[in-house]
């Protein structure tokens, strides 16, 4: 795999690793409002969009196990930073204060 090859798989996992983590950030704003209609939908919506950068993480890891030479370079770094950086963030989210749903008091 050639380096703009490797780079290019590297912006999948950013934009991937991003659009899970702008659309969790986003619910945790909605939720803090005491919105909880969307929950499960900006769930699934930010499992896809993780899922999704895992498979390009997982390309890269079955070329190199089968012996293929890689170029790294800075690109394809941001998006294993990015990616770890938001399983992180969102490893920790149930330490984060919420309002509890009104549903769960009855």
């Amino acid at each position: 795999m050639t380096k703009d090859e490797l780079s290019m798989v590297g912006f999948e996992i950013v934009a991937y690793s991003g659009d899970a983590r702008s659309t969790l950030l986003s619910l945790l704003k909605e939720m803090r409002a005491g919105n909880f209609e969307n929950v499960e939908e900006k769930l699934k919506e930010a499992d896809e969009n993780i899922n999704l950068a895992h498979q390009s993480q997982t390309k890269i890891l079955q070329q190199e196990a089968r012996g293929e030479d890689m170029e790294m370079g800075f690109i394809f770094i941001h998006g294993q930073d990015q990616s770890v950086i938001f399983c992180g963030q969102f490893n920790t989210c149930p330490s984060v204060p919420l309002p509890t749903p009104a549903f769960a008091l009855v």
